[in-house]
């Protein structure tokens, strides 16, 4: 009698079932109907791992290419989300050690970490390039230390990342976090893979290597790149290697003279009470080149059909574009009057007229009402 319930009543079954966290492979050995009808739910979401024998919850690679080539092509319609795990040799802990002398982050530890990162990001897109990009993808990568690792000529101290006035030489002894990147011109091997809709990269894939794959997704939709981790305040050179650019935001003028007379930097941060000044000058230029640079981008997008930018700073901005409404609008939101208004140039890129722009609560919001979407190339107001 099971085997003769309709595939809709199955198809309710197995997704209650998944959401209640149970294992469906069982169910596909009732008969050919069951399977037919609980494989769907089974692969929509996959884990896979970059190497065997890592972990019993998931799959490896090479399984996951078997099981969706071949035979199994099939399958590649149901499979929706993938959290990919870069299994590296060791594990590196933001914090956790100080140097000692003859120390160099060009050490074995962190090439064979950038190694394995590299041949599984590529081993990855090899997979990928031949889906077509009908099948759209949303994919996490995770890196994942297959033991705890320490770098030579480094000692283990879980205090390494406090900067206190008992630890003020941080900044030439507390170990830089390790970050995986490719090796040089290693991402110029990456195939394109246009079936990746959407990707997520975590803190510990240097902003740079991040960049890179996300350059090897043409159909790209949505990028995740989680920047907020914990850097020293001393380790200049790494925050300048992972954010390069100008200051969008500034203090006002008063606390720009407060800052150019501060002549004892450790103890402004060593001080909690010190050292934390608003920034809410906007450097309009900036934001202006910004939303140009998303307008015209835009007009490549024909399916684009939401763009959500949060300014994650004291002082707010937030930009919202979406047409799922059969309604196509432009809208900022701020939290200090007058902070931001975007100029003729910006107006060109979304193709609206300023004068048209409506100003709601005392300018704390602005709205550009669009024409049409999409909005065509070559054409400005």
């Amino acid at each position: 009698m099971a085997a003769s319930l309709p595939l809709e009543l199955l198809a309710e079954v197995a997704g209650y079932l998944k959401n209640a966290g149970a294992s469906l492979v069982a169910c596909t050995a009732v008969c050919r109907h069951w399977q037919a009808a609980f494989e769907p739910f089974i692969y929509s979401t996959l884990n896979i791992y970059s190497e065997d024998g890592f972990n019993e919850g998931g799959i490896c690679l090479g399984q996951f290419q078997e099981l969706s080539s071949g035979a199994g092509v099939a399958r590649r319609a149901w499979i929706r989300q993938l959290q990919y795990y870069i299994v590296v040799p060791f594990d590196l802990p933001d914090w956790n050690a100080r140097k000692e002398e003859g120390y160099s982050t060009n050490n074995a530890i962190r090439q064979a970490n950038d190694t394995a990162f590299q041949t599984a990001i590529v081993n990855l897109f090899n997979t990928l390039e031949s889906w077509d990009k009908t099948r759209r993808l949303s994919v996490s990568l995770v890196l994942q230390g297959r033991e705890l690792g320490q770098e030579p000529s480094t000692e283990e101290d879980d205090e390494a990342g406090l900067y206190t006035w008992d630890y003020t030489d941080g900044r030439t002894r507390s170990v830089p976090v390790y970050r995986a990147r490719f090796h040089d011109n290693g991402a110029s091997i990456l195939r394109d893979v246009p079936c990746i809709d959407k990707i997520s990269l975590p803190p510990q894939i240097w902003a740079g290597a991040a960049m890179q794959i996300a350059r090897h997704c043409p159909e790209l939709t949505e990028l995740h790149l989680d920047l907020d981790d914990y850097i020293r305040p001393d380790h200049l050179e790494y925050m300048k290697e992972r954010r390069q650019g100008e200051w969008i935001v500034r203090p006002t003028p008063e606390h720009e003279a407060m800052i150019a007379a501060i002549d004892d930097w450790e103890a402004e941060i060593c001080d909690s009470e010190r050292g934390c000044m608003q920034r809410p000058i906007f450097e309009q230029e900036q934001f202006h080149r910004l939303f140009i640079s998303l307008g015209y981008a835009a007009r490549h997008m024909p399916r684009l059909t939401a763009i959500n930018f949060d300014l994650n700073h004291s002082t707010n901005l937030n930009f919202r574009f979406s047409n799922t409404t059969g309604s196509f609008s432009a809208e900022w939101e701020l939290r200090l009057c007058d902070s931001y208004k975007p100029d003729d140039r910006v107006a060109a890129a979304w193709e609206f007229h300023l004068d048209d722009l409506l100003v709601k609560h005392d300018g704390l919001q602005l709205i550009a009402t669009l024409p049409h979407w999409p909005l065509v190339e070559g054409r400005s107001m």
